[in-house]
């Protein structure tokens, strides 16, 4: 095993990768561009070796990646949520060096379970809020896959609810109310100014803006329920959440983490540990190249 290992971490919007030492989670040397997903896998692989080329100057180094999609047990992507490369040769890409495949939520988990906020737990509940919205339950360090790769999915699927007014099956998609880009194209279509960032609305909704404040508090509240309801399922020994959105903190993480209570349904589980993820947004570059560990 190499003492050190790229990891490369693929979101919505950006890329970020970094030469990370495996027995620290030290990130060494590090690099952050834009995904260009709008021009399709291909160029999000050139993206990704024209990283690896800059970061470890021919040192070929093992790398990991991350990626935004569904993946098997197995390292095979059965996705393209954000990009195809279900027929992507990865390992091609990098000849000479040896490449591992993940979930981008799996390998967050992993990192914050070997040097972050769930060091030390026997069970762990991960969420990651940004672009999009996942998470997985960590069990012994080790993040539960299912027996397809796809126990991850969180917010993507349709939710259904009945109208306790009109008797009426009320359908949603959580990630279509509360990921980052929802709440944005949510604002806008509201009359909100356009051009904000999710951040922007934070801002606004702290301040009691008209329509950045119901808009966002609905949204932790979404948030804080379908994250109390896997606690329900899982009974982890704590909830770690990351991601950038899922760490912007103030009265909006206050109002995640009062809705997963109240939506906790045991009084001896709704005491249980909420803590941000204590990586930061690092944790899905060292997740990814602590992928390198198993091949």
């Amino acid at each position: 095993m190499s003492a050190r290992a790229i990891g490369i971490d693929i979101g919505g919007t950006k890329i970020a990768a970094g030469v990370v030492d495996l027995a620290s989670g030290r990130v060494v040397v590090a690099s952050r561009i834009p995904t260009p997903v709008a021009c399709g896998g291909e160029a999000v692989l050139a993206a990704c070796v024209d990283l690896v080329r800059d970061l470890d100057a021919g040192a070929d180094l093992p790398i990991g990646v991350a990626v935004p999609e569904l993946v098997s047990p197995e390292g095979r992507i059965q996705s393209a949520y954000q990009f195809d490369w279900r027929d992507t040769d990865l390992r091609s890409a990098f000849p000479g060096r040896g490449v591992a495949i993940a979930s981008d939520v799996r390998a967050a988990a992993s990192a914050e379970s070997t040097f972050g906020a769930g060091v030390g737990a026997a069970s762990m509940l991960y969420v990651t809020i940004g672009t999009g919205i996942s998470s997985t339950f960590v069990i012994d360090g080790k993040p539960w896959s299912g027996a397809r790769g796809n126990a991850l999915v969180l917010s993507s699927g349709e939710l259904a609810t009945i109208d306790s007014g009109t008797g009426s099956v009320v359908r949603s998609v959580l990630e279509e109310w509360a990921s980052g880009p929802a709440l944005v194209a949510r604002y806008e279509r509201m009359g909100g100014r356009p051009g904000l960032t999710t951040f922007d609305l934070l801002e606004l909704a702290s301040h009691g803006d008209s329509i950045a404040a119901p808009l966002v508090e609905r949204a932790a509240e979404a948030l804080g329920s379908a994250v109390g309801q896997a606690v329900n399922i899982v009974d982890p020994d704590l909830v770690v959440i990351g991601g950038g959105l899922g760490l912007a903190g103030g009265s909006w993480w206050d109002s995640i983490v009062a809705s997963a209570r109240r939506s906790i349904w045991s009084d001896r589980t709704r005491d249980l540990p909420i803590v941000p993820a204590r990586l930061g947004l690092d944790a899905g570059v060292i997740g990814s190249a602590l992928a390198t560990k198993g091949m």
